[in-house]
């Protein structure tokens, strides 16, 4: 079997572009993946971990990483001209696909992967196994449908991280905002519901190889709260008081079911509410 090194080497060699560390590393994991979930056998033995920033083999980490965020050096020669025609020409194919992604995106492609997401505890470097690779990468029929998935949630992490935002400045919109007795969302509430959308951000990625990604829409409500909707084929309706109720509406089919609970009744692990948007 052919080491991540030698891969390695001739992804520098191969691609069209210069590679830094992080885009080496995130090409190898992508290969990795797809490889394993197209011929059921790994392009190489060696594993990665759920870091920062995404997955990582420390090994190639430490190999290239007196070159900072600037461009490895192409080696002098290739290292795979002996290897199988089925590696040499997935590989080529991958490289078309994959090699002018760009930095960020791969990284942002790698964390809205279950793989990383569902493993990924700060300062933890949990192994990534080989199954987990396969039973992800085999969802996509295609390179080109994974990146089209991968752009969808990326605009989706974007439109979350602004809407973070707003939420974050919303208590300051005072009480004029609407017309007769309005309150302002209080800033206790505005982390509440700021805390609520992040998390599902995570959870969706974490659930599900290709989400249904949700239409949200958001405000404040006039008895002094935040509400978070979330359409889908249904709805459902999350209303953040500032008295410390959660009032939470959902409609399926054209019916309406309805319950309220206090923020004290709500567990740390929101997964069972969570489920409520994306059911």
């Amino acid at each position: 079997m052919t080491t991540i090194y030698e891969i390695a080497d001739y992804f520098l060699v191969e691609s069209p572009i210069s590679l830094t560390n992080r885009e080496l590393q995130k090409l190898l994991y992508f290969a990795q993946g797809f490889y394993l979930a197209k011929y059921n056998e790994a392009l190489f033995d060696e594993d990665f971990c759920a870091w920062k920033h995404g997955p990582v083999h420390s090994g190639i980490f430490h190999e290239y990483k007196l070159y900072g965020y600037q461009c490895i050096r192409r080696p002098d020669s290739k290292a795979l001209t002996k290897s199988s025609a089925q590696i040499l020409g997935f590989i080529s194919s991958f490289l078309v696909a994959f090699s002018s992604i760009g930095q960020k995106n791969l990284i942002e492609y790698s964390h809205a992967d279950i793989p990383w997401a569902a493993k990924y505890i700060p300062d933890q470097n949990i192994r990534i196994t080989k199954s987990d690779l396969k039973e992800y990468f085999s969802k996509f029929s295609s390179f080109e449908e994974y990146i089209r998935i991968s752009n969808e949630k990326i605009a989706f992490h974007d439109l979350i991280a602004a809407r973070l935002n707003y939420l974050k400045d919303l208590p300051k919109i005072g009480c004029e905002w609407s017309s007769g007795n309005a309150e302002a969302p209080s800033p206790d509430i505005s982390d509440v519901a700021r805390k609520f959308l992040s998390g599902f951000e995570r959870y969706l990625f974490s659930s599900a190889a290709i989400p249904k990604i949700p239409r949200l829409v958001m405000g404040p409500i006039p008895e002094g709260g935040i509400s978070l909707e979330f359409h889908t084929n249904n709805a459902a309706y999350f209303n953040f008081y500032n008295h410390g109720e959660l009032e939470i509406e959902r409609e399926r089919e054209g019916y309406f079911s309805e319950k309220k609970v206090s923020f004290d009744e709500i567990n740390e692990d929101l997964t069972e509410i969570y489920q409520m948007v994306i059911e």
